[in-house]
């Protein structure tokens, strides 16, 4: 389990987006954002989105942005730099960059007889997350990744 925890920490350290994926039907939207901000801390300087998916027996499906934020920026040491407008253009130019943080909620009727619940609502839910790297399974070795 440490082994592979440690490579999905490297992959996690190499991307610039993660999408965490949960069920959940009790929590607020606090214990969500606790969540997703203390997920940023360990992850600075990415783009982090919190997909919550629950079945309330509805055959439509429905999404909600719940919440929108930044995300928690690493704690590099700045060089001393003499210059006072290049310190305030260093700044500027870091809250351009800053990566959001996001919580999404899907809610569609996922109960079914069988062990796969609902594919045309999942299939619409999949369709929504997009990776941005087209280039993604080539810069990634999954050959090192066990399953």
């Amino acid at each position: 389990m440490i082994r592979r925890g440690e490579k999905v920490d490297k992959i996690l350290k190499n991307s610039r987006s993660i999408i965490l994926i949960s069920n959940r039907h009790t929590d607020s939207l606090d214990d969500y954002k606790r969540i997703i901000h203390n997920f940023s801390r360990l992850y600075p300087d990415r783009n982090i989105t919190l997909i919550n998916v629950y079945s309330n027996g509805n055959s439509r499906v429905s999404n909600e942005t719940l919440y929108t934020s930044v995300a928690a920026t690493s704690k590099k040491k700045s060089k001393n730099i003499k210059n006072k407008n290049k310190i305030q253009l260093e700044k500027q130019q870091k809250k351009k960059k800053r990566k959001k943080l996001k919580i999404i909620q899907y809610s569609f009727n996922d109960a079914s007889s069988s062990w796969e619940g609902n594919p045309s609502a999942w299939q619409q839910v999949m369709y929504d997350i997009e990776l941005t790297d087209r280039n993604f399974n080539k810069n990634m070795n999954f050959s090192e990744v066990e399953f």
